[in-house]
């Protein structure tokens, strides 16, 4: 049996108790030239009933129901309504289409129930047995396959694609223009609002049951993925914000491959990218990757790099590049003595290659050199090294103008007029304080502290100078000043003893306030270039004894009013021994008739003595 179901038109005859008659009476209202025709419209109960006779209850169920030729409505007050196919499995038990439909919805729901607190909501699509397989609901957005939403029956929703692998899987089915136009998930918070995105997760205290947001590239498609090439982004997060036009990027940050990816090659780097401001743009800040990190700067080819060209307001002992704050530094677990504590630290380097090489020059911290002068700039001092206060130490050897130092402070250059290597100048007012102090191991049995002179420090034969203050014993401070030579062997050439006296040639206990081990020369450099005779002297000028101005035409000048002269005494024998005397040489003979004698350049003459 057909029933053309009109809503609000259907009745029965006599009466309109649908319950008196067959189904087979039940028709359509109309007159006489078969036009539908207005009635009342059926009672709740009638319609029941009526519902209850299509349904299959009571009576014959209904194949079919005419369409309808006006717009109606069907209030069933607070009667639920069930529609039941029990016994469907692969068909479409309901299907409605609209292939004209424009601007209207095919299925709408509404309620304007101020007091609205659904927990199944206004539309409820429930998969209620155990079963996690098959797809739960379906809106396909376009003709474009597998575009709108999908959820799966095991809670997985997808956007773009009919088949997500995960809680939410969005795909898009174009190439992506901007943000504002093309991005796969857009969302907006309400305003004032702190934040549009949560991520929250739940589980035990292993690393990967963090909260982590996936981006994921390849090359190819998604069927047939291919692998990423060198400078590919594999994935960025952009913040936008509004510049009066569209959304304009502020800060970036991206993973791009930094080589051609293979199964054993996946290098990437991180880029960071900030507005730049007072521009339009965005300026490269950081750059990171398995060799570390660049700011300001190119790839990194050190753990940290700070370069590249900046400019801003006028900084001074900030720095420009590199700055450590000032601020407290509290150890809340420290006590009692401690050895060392430090805010900024460089440890060893150990330097290693797959190849043997040999390096010249290594070091744990580089400065290639003090800062030139760029545009509408002049400096007058610049330093590659400024410590402006405080007391520095260097536990190693310190080379200044060489690379290999031999000592605690090795210093090589070119001397400068008036300065020298090295330019020491005391700023002070008090001219009793040491400029240079050096000061030897004080403990030691024979203390010793001093400076070398060399020629060559890497020559085994070099010729050197030491100046040495010395004690022999740690108590006896201060001890001697020695100034040694090395020929060879070292060799005393000057001692000034504790007591002021001047030792020359290896004399290290002068009595005399000049003492001289040796000849002694005195005069220009034709008498100073002339050695002496062993253990003598030879003098060119006037000489004084007991005088301050020794006459001009004495070569010797002796005066006394107490002492006189004696000349050397001998016997006659030994005045016969004398080598090659010259003529006017005197002596006093003590033997053979003492007295004077003197040699006139042939014989000894003997000169008579008469008392005086």
């Amino acid at each position: 049996m057909n029933i053309n179901y009109i809503p609000q038109a259907l009745y029965a005859l006599e009466a309109q108790k649908v319950g008196t008659f067959a189904a087979d009476n039940v028709l359509r209202a109309v007159d006489v030239g078969g036009n539908p025709a207005a009635a009342p419209a059926l009672n709740p109960t009638q319609l029941s009933t009526l519902t209850t006779l299509l349904a299959g209850s009571g009576g014959p169920s209904s194949s079919s129901i005419s369409g309808a030729v006006a717009t109606n409505s069907i209030d069933n007050t607070n009667f639920a309504q069930t529609w039941n196919w029990s016994t469907a499995t692969t068909q479409n038990p309901m299907t409605m289409t609209s292939n004209a439909l424009t601007t209207g919805s095919l299925f709408n729901l509404t309620s304007s129930s101020a007091t609205f607190n659904s927990s199944g909501g206004l539309l409820n699509v429930a998969n209620l047995g155990a079963s996690t397989n098959g797809v739960l609901a379906r809106f396909q957005s376009n003709s474009t396959a597998g575009s709108g939403l999908t959820v799966l029956a095991n809670g997985y929703v997808g956007i773009g694609t009919t088949a997500p692998a995960t809680m939410l899987s969005v795909a898009a089915n174009s190439t992506l223009q901007t943000p504002n136009t093309g991005s796969l998930l857009q969302l907006t918070g309400a305003n004032n609002s702190s934040g549009a995105l949560t991520i929250d997760t739940f589980g035990s205290a292993t690393s990967w049951d963090a909260p982590y947001l996936t981006l994921r590239r390849s090359r190819g498609t998604s069927a047939v993925p291919a692998y990423p090439v060198l400078n590919d982004v594999l994935g960025e997060l952009q913040m936008f914000g509004w510049d009066g036009g569209p959304f304009s990027a502020g800060s970036q940050i991206s993973s791009v491959a930094n080589e051609n990816w293979s199964a054993s090659a996946r290098g990437t780097s991180l880029h960071f990218r900030v507005g730049t401001a007072g521009a339009a743009g965005s300026t490269h800040v950081a750059t990171m990757n398995s060799s570390g990190v660049a700011i300001f700067g190119a790839n990194p080819s050190s753990r940290l790099r700070i370069g590249g060209t900046s400019s801003g307001t006028s900084w001074t002992t900030s720095g420009a590049l590199f700055c450590t704050d000032p601020g407290t530094l509290t150890d809340t677990t420290g006590s009692g003595a401690i050895n060392i504590r430090v805010a900024n630290s460089f440890d060893i380097p150990t330097l290693a290659s797959t190849n043997a090489v040999s390096i010249t020059n290594a070091a744990t911290l580089y400065v290639a050199g003090a800062p030139v002068a760029g545009a509408n700039t002049t400096i007058t001092n610049g330093n590659a090294l400024y410590v402006a206060g405080g007391t520095s130490y260097f536990g190693g050897n310190v080379g200044i103008g060489t690379t290999t130092p031999l000592s605690a402070t090795h210093i090589e250059g070119t001397a400068t007029a008036n300065n020298g290597v090295l330019y020491v100048k005391d700023l002070g007012t008090d001219d009793t304080r040491g400029h240079i102090v050096i000061e030897g191991n004080s403990s030691a049995t024979a203390a010793w502290s001093g400076i070398d002179m060399m020629t060559s420090p890497s020559s085994g034969t070099a010729h050197k100078w030491r100046m040495v203050a010395r004690s022999e014993t740690a108590s006896s401070l201060p001890g001697n000043l020695t100034f040694w030579q090395n020929n060879g062997s070292w060799l005393n050439r000057m001692t000034l003893n504790v007591a002021g006296n001047v030792g020359f040639g290896g004399e290290s206990s002068a009595l005399s306030k000049v003492a001289v081990r040796g000849s002694l020369s005195v005069g220009s450099s034709t008498y100073s270039a002339v050695a002496a005779p062993t253990n003598g002297a030879i003098i060119e000028g006037n000489v004084g004894i007991g005088t301050t101005s020794p006459g001009a035409s004495s070569i010797l000048d002796i005066s006394s009013t107490t002492k006189g002269l004696v000349l050397p005494r001998m016997t006659k024998t030994q005045r016969d021994a004398i080598v090659s005397p010259v003529a006017g040489m005197a002596i006093y003979q003590m033997d053979n008739t003492p007295g004077l004698r003197v040699y006139n350049g042939t014989n000894w003459m003997k000169f008579t003595e008469t008392a005086d």
